[in-house]
């Protein structure tokens, strides 16, 4: 269809330019058919959507998208026991939150990032500046900042506990990268337990509560298990 399209641009083009345009009604109907095609094009793709036609257009590229192959050789530098599969979920788990991470940024809020193995692949694939210019350009539309520099400290304040919470919210409502894992956990949060990331986060639902633990120490009741989605 696309091609059928430009070809008849091209003749009324190619008519026009040699001052020999279709006379009668054709003259008028052709750029109006083409531009209501081309409008109808963009619909489609959700570029008059606002930020639902963003996800749109976002989560197949996001779906289709394979990471630079190095990028598994330089996490296992991290994780030596990482297997293929465990590299897969790791890369759905970091696009569930790079999508997360765009929907906090439209926002004009922050969101934490609950998996330190997500957070070693995405700072590998940073590192990386020409695919991660690329991948941001093509798959996100938008740049996506992260501070190499930045250090991250799990200081769970009341202010990082509603971010906890809306994190776990919003990673429980995505269903285009897999469902959860069995317990029921989202996979953004059980991804270094199911891994066996030693230095990784360890989340689990306790007595209505969220119990975090992250080198070591432990964080209690980041938020009530009834606030949570079924």
């Amino acid at each position: 269809m696309d091609t059928f399209f430009l070809l008849v641009f091209i003749f009324w083009l190619g008519a026009l330019l040699k001052k020999h345009p279709p006379s009668g009604p054709l003259m008028y109907l052709i750029p109006i058919v083409l531009c209501a095609y081309v409008l109808y094009r963009l619909w489609r793709q959700g570029y008059f959507l606002g930020h639902a036609g963003w996800r749109m257009r976002v989560i197949p590229r996001l779906q289709a998208y394979h990471f630079p192959p190095i990028l598994e050789a330089k996490l296992r530098q991290h994780i030596p026991q990482l297997s293929r599969q465990d590299y897969t979920l790791a890369c759905q788990a970091l696009r569930i939150y790079l999508l997360l991470r765009y929907d906090q940024q439209e926002q004009d809020s922050s969101i934490v990032l609950p998996s330190q193995a997500v957070r070693l692949l995405w700072r590998e694939f940073v590192l990386r500046t020409a695919d991660y210019r690329e991948f941001c350009q093509t798959v996100m539309f938008s740049p996506l900042h992260y501070d190499l520099e930045e250090e991250f400290t799990p200081v769970l304040s009341a202010a990082r506990q509603r971010q906890f919470q809306h994190c776990w919210r919003a990673a429980a409502q995505i269903r285009d990268f897999g469902p959860p894992m069995a317990d029921g956990m989202p996979l953004l949060f059980a991804l270094d337990q199911k891994i066996g990331m030693d230095s990784g986060w360890r989340h689990k639902m306790e007595n209505g509560s969220l119990r975090s633990q992250f080198q070591g120490q432990v964080y209690d009741s980041v938020f009530s298990a009834d606030a949570l989605p079924a």
